[in-house]
């Protein structure tokens, strides 16, 4: 994204009117507790860390998707 972080761009997304209801997974090399706190306190839903298995990515999607 050449204009905005994903930090940047969840906190547009959670603005508009359903962007509450928008699954957002982050998938950062970026996975230290600081980072990871940022990224949930700006209303991403989950992360994942790089580089990922595609399992991990499809069963982290999956939750996004379908919650328990």
């Amino acid at each position: 994204m050449p204009n905005l972080d994903g930090v940047q761009a969840t906190r547009q997304i959670r603005q508009l009117p359903n962007g509450s209801d928008v699954p957002i997974l982050a998938t950062t090399a970026n996975v230290n507790s600081q980072e990871r706190g940022q990224y949930l306190e700006a209303g991403m839903t989950g992360f994942i860390a790089k580089p990922f298995v595609t399992a991990e990515l499809l069963d982290a999607v999956c939750r996004l998707v379908n919650p328990p």
